[in-house]
């Protein structure tokens, strides 16, 4: 008897022991790839000063996700915080104590909403910057810098940040977008600006920043910090049956085509800032896409 529970107790060490190397190499990995320095050469928007590009970027900064994880007053945010995943705050992108804007010129800010490197050439972490790469244009990025240069002074230190074994292994196999910049491609320009208007095609362009959390062909996917996002393709598990206003309720009040309330992860507040036409290209462009079935079931 003692024999075996000696037998059972090495198994058990040895099991602890390879699972704390596996946890280490993935470490070291992630480690490696967060700290890989990249030269990425930008051009910097023309930034705008008249009161109307400060006020379209005002909007576009809630239109456009930047809000979602910095905050409402750009002062950077708990973006999550959970023993397996880590701890991580977005950056106080404000001229106040702890902010970043006196130390970024408009290249640096281009830069890191682009492509997702920092100052020292390194990946910046969770940065959606492969969506704005290809769907934010430099009149669009030009008006919010407009905005965020006079933004109010929030002062408001960002916590280091730690990385869990969940994100390093989501890292390492792909299954996390830590690093953006990983899946751009740096020689390559952003989108030349398209027409506002109600077609499938600027349609498309807005399209995109919704991948980021229903996935890329807009079918649903589970995320890993919050619950699944939905299925946007017009099939029987998605959009189905809703109409141009129903979206319209959908992004101004949060509110289904049933009735029910949609969770604080749909940042609807924000994305309700989308003009009627933005709207009705966003419509145009779903509802003519193929159906496919949710990727996370009914």
């Amino acid at each position: 008897m003692g024999r075996r529970v000696r037998w059972i107790g090495i198994g058990i060490g040895g099991a602890l022991g390879l699972a704390a190397v596996s946890l280490a190499t993935l470490a070291v990995l992630s480690a490696a790839r967060m700290n890989r320095a990249y030269a990425v050469a930008v051009d910097a928007p023309p930034v705008p000063s008249d009161a109307a590009a400060v006020a379209a970027g005002e909007r576009l900064v809630a239109a456009r996700g930047c809000a979602d994880c910095h905050g409402d007053d750009l002062g950077g945010r708990l973006v999550f915080d959970d023993p397996a995943f880590g701890r991580l705050w977005a950056t106080n992108l404000t001229s106040g104590r702890g902010g970043v804007g006196p130390e970024f010129d408009d290249e640096a800010f281009a830069r890191a909403v682009w492509y997702g490197v920092g100052l020292d050439g390194r990946p910046l972490a969770m940065m959606p910057s492969a969506e704005y790469h290809r769907a934010l244009d430099p009149v669009e990025l030009g008006q919010i810098l407009a905005y965020l240069r006079g933004a109010p002074p929030v002062d408001r230190e960002t916590p280091a940040r730690r990385f869990g074994p969940m994100t390093w292994l989501g890292h390492v196999f792909g299954m996390m977008p830590l690093a953006a910049v990983e899946a751009i491609d740096t020689s390559a320009p952003p989108p030349a600006p398209i027409e506002a208007a109600a077609t499938a095609a600027y349609g498309a362009q807005l399209a995109v920043f919704c991948s980021g959390c229903h996935g890329p062909d807009l079918a649903g996917q589970a995320t890993p910090l919050n619950e699944p996002a939905p299925n946007l393709t017009p099939h029987e598990t998605g959009l189905a049956g809703w109409t141009r206003d129903d979206l319209t309720r959908a992004l101004r009040e949060g509110v289904r085509p049933d009735g029910t309330t949609m969770s604080d992860a749909m940042p609807w507040r924000n994305l309700g800032r989308m003009t009627d036409t933005e709207i009705a290209a966003l419509w145009a462009y779903l509802s003519g896409l193929e159906p496919r079935a949710s990727a996370i079931g009914d």
